[in-house]
């Protein structure tokens, strides 16, 4: 219940500070590939859906299964990061 607004009013402003013109890049992108923005709403999506999924599924399990559904949403992330939007990986 806290913790959406707390991470917008962190996560959202240090983005914005770290990544630079984040909102001119996703312009030009979405200019230069239609399906960009597909592709942005179905990640977002896609996420919302795998925490509502964890959140539902908390009362129900054990410790040791949300720390490997964690995972498993990071793993998909990386996995989306890489091969849909092309982000360079380092270390």
């Amino acid at each position: 219940m806290y913790m959406a607004p707390v991470a917008v009013a962190v996560l959202v402003p240090a983005a914005y500070f770290m990544e630079g013109d984040v909102v001119g890049t996703t312009i030009s992108l979405a200019r230069d590939d239609k399906k960009f923005i597909f592709y942005l709403i179905f990640n977002s999506s896609l996420a919302y859906l795998v925490n509502l999924t964890n959140f539902l599924v908390t009362k129900h399990t054990s410790a040791l299964t949300l720390q490997v559904l964690g995972n498993a949403k990071g793993a998909v992330a990386v996995v989306i990061s890489i091969f849909i939007f092309r982000n360079p990986v380092s270390l």
